[in-house]
This record gives C-alpha cells, sequence and structure tokens, in this order.
C-alpha cells in the first residue's frame, strides 16, 4: 500500500516530505513507536498525512498528531480507522479527519446496491446499524451467488473459482466489478467521508 501510495504520489508531482514507520502489532511497543512518529511529523510539518494503519495503532496516532505542532495537517485514513474509536482517543479533535471507504456510503440510497441493501437490512436485519463493513459483506455475498449459480450442478471450489475467473464485468446495481484470470477489479472509485461531531461520518 505505502509502496503504491508513493508511485501515485510521484506521478501527481505530490512532495512527500516524510516517510514513516509504526509499529503495527498488538504490544507494548506501539505508544512508543507512535510517540517517536508523532514527534518526526511535528518536524517536518506537512501539509497532509496518508495514514496506512488500522487497529489500536491508527486511533492512537490521530491522537498523538492533533495533540501535536502538525495538528493542522489534514489526516487521510483508510477505512481500517473506526471513526468512533478516533473520536474516543482524540474527542473532537477528530472531527476533520477524512477516512477513504472501499464500498459506497451505506446510509443514502442513491444507488440500486445501496437501495437493495437497506431494504434486506431492514427485513432481516432490523435491530442492527447500517455500516460500511455490512455493506462490504453484502456485496461480496451477491458476487459469491454470482459465482455460484454460474458455477453449475453440484458446484465444488474448484468449479467456483473458475466462474470467478470467467465472470467478466458484472453490475451489482450501480456499480461493477471485472474479474477475469487476469485480475480481479473491484469496484474502481472511492468514498470519502469525514469525521464529524461524536465519531460521527459524513459526507
Amino acid at each position: 500500500m505505502a509502496k503504491l501510495a508513493k508511485e501515485l504520489a510521484a506521478k501527481q508531482n505530490v512532495n512527500i516530505v516524510l516517510d514513516i514507520m509504526v509499529e503495527s502489532a498488538q504490544n507494548d511497543k506501539i505508544d512508543e513507536s507512535v510517540k517517536q512518529a508523532g514527534v518526526a511529523i511535528a518536524k517536518a510539518n506537512p501539509d497532509a498525512i496518508l495514514l496506512l494503519a488500522g487497529g489500536r495503532t491508527a486511533p492512537l496516532a490521530v491522537k498523538t498528531i492533533k495533540e501535536g505542532a502538525a495538528q493542522d495537517a489534514q489526516i487521510y485514513a483508510m477505512s481500517l480507522l473506526v471513526p468512533q474509536e478516533a473520536f474516543k482517543a482524540a474527542g473532537d479533535k477528530a472531527r476533520g479527519v477524512v477516512i477513504t471507504q472501499a464500498v459506497p456510503f451505506p446510509f443514502s440510497a442513491t444507488i440500486p446496491v445501496v437501495s437493495q441493501y437497506q431494504k434486506l437490512m431492514k427485513q432481516y436485519a432490523p435491530n442492527d446499524a447500517l455500516s460500511f463493513s455490512t455493506l462490504e459483506g453484502f456485496i461480496a455475498a451477491k458476487i459469491t451467488v454470482e459465482a455460484i449459480k454460474r458455477a453449475g450442478p453440484n458446484p465444488s471450489r474448484e468449479k467456483v473459482v473458475k466462474a470467478l475467473d470467467h465472470m467478466g464485468q458484472l453490475d451489482l446495481g450501480g456499480i461493477y466489478v471485472d474479474y477475469s484470470p487476469q485480475g480481479r477489479d473491484g469496484w474502481g472509485s472511492v468514498d470519502l467521508t469525514i469525521i464529524g461531531t461524536n465519531g460521527k461520518l459524513l459526507r
């Protein structure tokens, strides 16, 4: 992920002033690692920060950055950052952090797949809240069901994999995937969300 980010930054003539690694394993080294990263980031004084981390590291990094000299830098995080955890760690200072999402916004039925998802959630899981993770699972399930159908009678693992490899472009309801033996391309877009009041995600 970091390698790809660097390649794309170079293509867009974006100047990378600092490239730093932090501990991601769930151990006692995380706190010290993120603290040291915060010191380095403060010295570099970047305009923006691309946070490629998850788990406990991500919200701790948000807290550390927002409490340091680089607090005005715009933070862009992956969907691995749980907004409520960021808000719990950094409080109101977490507001404005941008989180990229691998699936469309699940709270607004602007495209068919989200409308279908919301309808089925209301029918079969009325007590569960809508979320990016459940929408991602729903989309994965749609792809899996389609592959099983195409695998024919008595589907096996091998038949399902072969069906996936030859699925081609599939319309999931306003978003598309394209699977072939050469690769499996998912939704070719990214939805951007922003942490708002009380850790709620806004568009």
